[in-house]
């Protein structure tokens, strides 16, 4: 059984997350799955290395610019895909680097999602 670990309410909202992965120039593009202030969930077709960062871009609802912050993928799993050429793994991502005033946006719009959901 899967112990829960997670020190912050997290909420489902797809944004616009776009990725860059070290070593690479290319920008990937995705959706989030879920966010809370600590963190990010995004379904990725590759597998990323736990302990990889990633620079971040998230675009929150109603928000003009993007938060930009370092992740660092804590774990990744293998997820079962409609489309059986392709394979999907749920990954989370715990944010580094990330200012002060953009974990307070995402606090308020969990906040927000929580009490109005």
């Amino acid at each position: 059984m899967h112990e829960e670990k997670r020190k912050h309410h997290r909420i489902k909202i797809n944004c616009d997350l776009s990725a860059v992965y070290p070593d690479s120039s290319i920008v990937f593009l995705y959706y989030t799955e879920n966010l809370c202030e600590g963190g990010v969930g995004i379904v990725l077709d590759k597998k990323m290395p736990v302990g990889g960062i990633v620079k971040l871009n998230i675009f929150l609802p109603e928000q003009k610019l993007a938060i930009k912050c370092e992740g660092e993928v804590r774990w990744t799993s293998k997820i079962e895909n409609k489309d059986k050429d392709k394979v999907l793994y749920q990954t989370g991502i715990k944010f580094i680097n990330i200012q002060e005033k953009d974990t307070e946006n995402i606090r308020k719009l969990v906040s927000k999602f929580l009490n109005h959901g």
